[in-house]
């Protein structure tokens, strides 16, 4: 028993000797971290990549672009950038199947819309079939000048929309595609010029509604007034049938051969958000004018002027009825006649039937060209009369009558450029009609005759599809001096077809 006592106390003072060696071990361990210096933390700085911040672009790039399905909406993607308010000009937004990566990809992508410079701006394009889509944002004036830069998601996307086949959940018709970019402006007071960009496909027709209202809506649509039905591949319409004052809302739809009209109304692409004021102004046109042919072959003209609120009345003659601007465009200005005065002698006006229409050019330079046939406007044709001269008889001297002189304008003849516009123009031979009024411009000290040549040369460009020269003849100071409101129509009507 005392043998087995002295085991378990050597037992129990070996345990405690290994306690304290572990404990002795793990103090020295301790001191030795203790002692280590710590290690020294070096920041590694990587370059970063250059990344241009927006504001470092100048106002003219448009920044932060992306685009993104709209929920719940087929066919469907929202555009959105923000751009400097301070940009000297508006946007246009395009769409590609391609990725817009160079000048000339970009200058070619579709245009779906032109916006305004703001901040944070944004459109929808919508009945957008399957398939994949980039987007770009451009300011206007360098398109116009094909000298535009392209930044991989700062103004074009680099990674596409894709829109997924629908499987078909129902047996309901395809709809024809929209027009896009519809665009209408006033003229000749009461009338208004409407533009659109088609579709491509056989058999169809496009349909032009008018209301008080937009028509944004299919049951607005249907309780608007239906003005036109055209069945070519005209783009533009000219809606002569406003009878009153007011503000008029348009919308163009698409129609295939089966019947099917979409009625998917994009707003500003093919139904108009903002109205276009026309006003009846009868305060400044002329009444009662009268063509009257005279013994020595001149033609006399006299009419009821407006009062004071005229500067002078425009006097005009063609081989046809003057009843719209294309027309008065066509015609012949024969002189300027001072306020005050009601009458003009038209000495010279040849062979054949003339017509005639006298408008009024007010104090702040603008002219009123609203037509009235019968009013300031002749409807039937007048042919100068010669009486024939049986023999000379000798002169009598006698003494002329103190009279004061009036001074009588110098007629503008523009035959000249109304010949090759009946030769060439009208008869769809648009490259002959540049050339040809080119050589009559280069020519010719008349100035009205030279900016009918210029306006004559933008359209014929414009038919042609060469926008961006066209615009440039709009824009010559002549040609908006004698044709202003067809040069802002074509202007616009050019720029809405640049890409």
């Amino acid at each position: 028993m005392r043998m087995i006592k002295n085991l378990k106390i050597a037992v129990l003072a070996l345990t405690v000797a290994l306690s304290a060696c572990l404990v002795m071990g793990a103090g020295v361990k301790a001191a030795f971290l203790l002692d280590e210096e710590p290690p020294v933390l070096v920041e590694k700085t990587e370059p970063a990549a250059p990344v241009r911040a927006s504001s470092e672009f100048p106002p003219h790039i448009a920044t932060n672009i992306k685009a993104q399905p709209v929920a719940g909406v087929r066919g469907a993607i929202r555009i959105s950038w923000d751009a400097d308010p301070a940009a000297p000009n508006d946007f246009i937004v395009g769409r590609s199947m391609e990725i817009p990566d160079n000048a000339e990809k970009a200058i070619a992508a579709r245009s779906i819309k032109i916006v305004p410079a703001a901040r944070g701006a944004s459109v929808i394009d919508t009945g957008l079939p399957p398939g994949r889509y980039y987007y770009v944002v451009l300011a206007r004036e360098k398109v116009m000048s094909r000298d535009v830069e392209v930044f991989p998601d700062v103004n074009y996307t680099v990674n596409p929309v894709v829109m997924e086949r629908d499987e078909p959940t129902s047996t309901r018709p395809i709809l024809p595609d929209q027009v896009a970019l519809i665009y209408g402006q006033a003229i000749n007071q009461t009338q208004v010029v409407l533009s659109w960009k088609g579709v491509t496909g056989q058999g169809l027709t496009y349909t032009v509604y008018r209301g008080t209202q937009p028509l944004s809506t299919p049951e607005r649509l249907k309780s608007a007034e239906r003005v036109a039905t055209i069945t070519d591949k005209r783009e533009s319409h000219t809606d002569r049938g406003i009878q009153a004052t007011g503000t008029y809302y348009y919308a163009v739809t698409t129609r295939d051969m089966a019947g099917n009209e979409d009625l998917q109304l994009i707003p500003d692409q093919s139904y108009m958000t903002k109205g276009i004021y026309v006003a009846f102004i009868s305060e400044a046109t002329v009444s009662g004018l009268k063509a009257v042919p005279a013994g020595d072959g001149s033609i006399r003209l006299s009419w009821k002027g407006v009062g004071s609120g005229s500067v002078e009345y425009l006097v005009y003659r063609y081989n046809r009825p003057i009843t719209d601007v294309q027309r008065l465009a066509l015609a012949t200005q024969l002189g300027v006649v001072r306020a005050g005065e009601e009458e003009y002698i038209d000495n010279n006006p040849g062979p054949g039937g003339h017509y005639y229409a006298v408008f009024v050019r007010l104090q702040d330079s603008s002219i009123d060209n609203t037509v009235k046939q019968g009013q300031n406007c002749t409807i039937d044709p007048v042919t100068s009369r010669r009486r024939a001269v049986a023999r000379k008889e000798p002169p009598v001297k006698i003494a002329p009558p103190v009279k004061k002189e009036i001074a009588r304008p110098i007629p503008i003849e523009t035959g000249t450029v109304d010949a090759i516009l009946r030769e060439t123009f009208f008869k769809e031979k648009y490259s002959a009609s540049a050339k040809k009024l080119g050589e009559v411009v280069r020519a010719s000290d008349n100035e009205a005759e030279v900016a009918k040549a210029r306006l004559f040369i933008g359209r014929s460009l414009v038919e042609m599809r060469q926008y961006g020269k066209a615009i440039d003849y709009f824009l010559m100071p002549d040609v908006k001096k004698h044709f202003s409101r067809e040069a802002d129509f074509w202007r616009e009507y050019a720029i809405s077809r640049t890409r």
